[in-house]
């Protein structure tokens, strides 16, 4: 008895210490009921070798084409929620012959693929769609993969085959998974536009849909997602991703609420992932951007203008988001005349241990004049965080818990 109470204990201490940092997004977003998705899914394909398959799309007949190198070429798109086509960067073909073997190729940035096949490749050979990359993984709940089934192809080839248009098909279940990925490809882009460099410091992040709520967890680099078209809360979660790999910050967990304050860690926590979504989805010219779909009691979250009622100061997430934003963006707002590019930011960040919004702060200071320096500082008092004329304010709320929204 003994011996199973002590085995018991270490269990949950265990478990503690695996997800007390994992993100609590409840007040985040409003999640899509999990079972009638998940049922949905599970009878629009089957499951074949750790992999869920679905049927995709034809939207463009293919033909014959004449070529020395015989090939098998074609498009591959993603259409999202307001069914405008796009081509499936970041995404892969792959074709599984009987023969053996796997050939696969990366679809360019045009939607346009070709496959070559070996030479020993023969008889009734498959092809399928893949969304995974060298950035992000798919999976199920139950961790199995997803692909999508194209037309099957007779070989060896005589000529090159074009096989037309392929897509997920956005009125069923499963394309919607294409919603997410076209978000997070346009993510990339973000750090691409900005010259960060992401190889040193990037970890292939798993992305798990559908989830029963939206949350981060570091320790299994997951993140959860319950509604493919809510890009905003889908970058915020990734954004909680970026900051446990990217920078040196202060794990911190638990349940919060946008306009309420808490420590600081937590609120650079939150923020910085809120920021984050900001940046990598508007315009750093707009006037007034609005999010869609974070945070659904106050919606739209504004990050240009803070309502008056939101609790001041650095312990409170949304101040801190828009501070970042604020440092950043090419709109003069009162005293806010600050323009430090997202790269200088961003390398500031990697210098030194994170707590909260301040030694972020001193991290970025470092790097600016003396009138640099003059002008943040009054974005940021626009804000409301100015710690050099008084104390943080900070209230405890809730404990840890086991996820980080």
């Amino acid at each position: 008895m003994k011996k199973l109470l002590t085995i018991l204990l270490l269990t949950t201490i265990s478990f503690a210490w695996t997800h007390a940092d994992d993100s609590n997004d409840n007040d985040i977003s409003s999640p899509i009921p999990y079972p009638p998705l998940k049922s949905k899914l599970e009878r629009e394909g089957r499951l074949e070798d750790g992999a869920y398959i679905f049927q995709a799309e034809q939207i463009a007949l293919g033909r014959i084409l004449e070529s020395d190198a015989p090939a098998i070429t074609g498009f591959f798109d993603i259409t999202d929620k307001h069914l405008q086509h796009y081509p499936a960067r970041r995404a892969k073909v792959s074709l599984t012959c009987p023969s053996g073997g796997v050939t696969a190729v990366p679809v360019n940035d045009d939607g346009s693929f070709s496959i070559e096949p070996s030479d020993r490749a023969s008889g009734r050979c498959v092809i399928r769609f893949h969304l995974d990359n060298n950035r992000f993984a798919y999976e199920s709940p139950d961790g199995k993969s997803y692909a999508w089934e194209g037309p099957t192809v007779n070989l060896p080839l005589e000529h090159t085959v074009s096989i037309g248009i392929y897509r997920l098909n956005p009125q069923q279940a499963n394309g919607q998974i294409g919603f997410i990925h076209l978000t997070y490809s346009q993510a990339m882009d973000f750090f691409t536009v900005n010259h960060i460099e992401l190889d040193p410091w990037w970890r292939t992040t798993k992305i798990v849909w559908p989830a029963q709520a939206d949350f981060y967890r570091p320790g299994a680099h997951k993140v959860h997602l319950t509604n493919a078209e809510a890009w905003d809360v889908n970058l915020h979660e990734l954004g909680h991703a970026i900051v446990a790999t990217f920078t040196n910050s202060s794990p911190a967990g638990g349940s919060h609420k946008i306009d309420e304050c808490y420590s600081q860690a937590l609120a650079w926590s939150e923020g910085f992932p809120t920021f984050f979504a900001a940046a990598a989805r508007f315009s750093l010219l707009d006037e007034d951007p609005k999010f869609e779909y974070l945070v659904p009691r106050r919606a739209p979250i504004q990050i240009e203008n803070v309502p008056s009622d939101v609790c001041t100061g650095e312990t409170n997430e949304w101040r801190v988001a828009a501070a970042l934003w604020d440092l950043a963006d090419f709109h003069v707002d009162g005293n806010d005349r600050a323009v430090i590019s997202i790269a200088q930011m961003w390398a500031a960040l990697l210098e030194g241990r994170i707590s909260g919004f301040r030694s972020a702060w001193n991290l970025i200071e470092r790097t600016l004049t003396p009138e640099e320096t003059a002008k943040a500082k009054d974005a940021i008092k626009n804000n409301t965080i100015d710690y050099w004329a008084a104390p943080a304010r900070v209230r405890t709320k809730a404990p840890a818990s086991v996820r980080w929204d």
